[in-house]
């Protein structure tokens, strides 16, 4: 019986880009809102404090958003090749008997 493994890797890869989308549509929405209205929201304003956040480290968390997100992909492949290359010495050390 073949018992395939889930690969961790993958949900985190999963929810490291779903954050990274969100990050980046936020960003993208109140780039465009600020835009449009010709000034940014002020301190106690709603909208304020994330145009805040995102003015000063914006870039980043964008970054470290992306890095993790290749990390986590390279870690996904990574440990599918190692599964990949462990079963198939299995199989052929079973042939071999």
């Amino acid at each position: 019986m073949n018992k395939l493994l889930r690969n961790p890797f993958y949900a985190l890869a999963l929810l490291v880009g779903l954050l990274f989308t969100i990050t980046v549509c936020v960003d993208a929405a109140l780039i465009v809102k600020t835009n449009a209205t010709g000034n940014a929201p002020r301190r106690g304003e709603p909208g304020f404090a994330l145009l805040d956040l995102l003015d000063r480290h914006g870039t980043k968390i964008l970054a470290g958003e992306l890095a993790a997100l290749g990390i986590c992909t390279v870690a996904a492949i990574r440990l599918d090749h190692v599964r990949g290359r462990r079963e198939f010495a299995k199989r052929n050390q079973q042939n071999e008997c």
